[in-house]
């Protein structure tokens, strides 16, 4: 049984890890013979979890909470996930910079280090952003947080409205909308451009907030009319 599949994009490989540990490189350029990578012993255990960088040159692989980093077909980093948990699926950023591992919780770590920059102990899935910027994360009540990725800071609230664990995450290829389904098949579509929440927000108020409104929240000078007359 495989538990994780990753592709080279440049479709030389495919990268297999299953339970009986074994990651395998299928170079289609060889008619599709299997090389498995034999002189990483550790890489049998049950359970490995492959992931493959956007440019195909860094591949991680992860057994139980046991970590490496691999780099020109060899072990450029190693190291074990701070809390021993179980790791069940990775994610990069499109610059290969910071990748995200799932399992009980979620993790940031940054490549090549393999140093932890993030962790996030109630989220059960996580996507990026096509442009790297945006993190999304959902968790077992249903709800979803975004997170500006450079600075791990969230963006507004969270986003409610599954009644159940919110299983798997996806932004559209432009990142202006995020879809996410949760445990009982139920799909939500959510905007992540602050156009359209500058616009609903516009609607519900009706009008700019006055500068003695926004006072409180925002320094004098972030004050700007953004709105417009009502039914402008």
């Amino acid at each position: 049984m495989l538990w994780t599949l990753a592709e080279d994009p440049h479709g030389r490989a495919w990268l297999a890890g299953g339970v009986h540990g074994i990651v395998a490189s299928v170079p289609w350029d060889e008619g599709g013979s299997v090389e498995t990578l034999r002189n990483a012993t550790r890489l049998w255990s049950p359970g490995a979890v492959v992931g493959l960088s956007p440019d195909g040159d860094v591949m991680i692989v992860a057994l139980e909470s046991d970590v490496e980093l691999w780099q020109d077909g060899a072990v450029a980093a190693r190291t074990q996930h701070p809390t021993g948990i179980p790791i069940m699926s990775f994610a990069f950023d499109p610059g290969g910079s910071r990748v995200v591992t799932t399992g009980t919780g979620v993790t940031l770590w940054q490549v090549p280090s393999l140093e932890v920059v993030g962790f996030w102990a109630d989220a059960k899935v996580a996507a990026f952003s096509p442009d790297g910027t945006v993190l999304a994360l959902g968790d077992r009540s249903g709800a979803i947080r975004l997170v500006h990725a450079p600075s791990l800071a969230f963006i507004g609230p969270p986003l409610r409205g599954h009644d159940d664990a919110v299983i798997r995450l996806a932004f559209t290829p432009d990142g202006r909308q995020l879809v996410s389904i949760d445990a009982h098949g139920g799909v939500w579509r959510w905007s992540t451009d602050p156009d359209d929440w500058l616009a609903l927000a516009c609607a519900l108020a009706w009008r700019d907030l006055e500068a003695a409104e926004i006072g409180p929240v925002l320094p004098s000078d972030a004050f700007e009319p953004v709105c417009g007359a009502p039914g402008a």
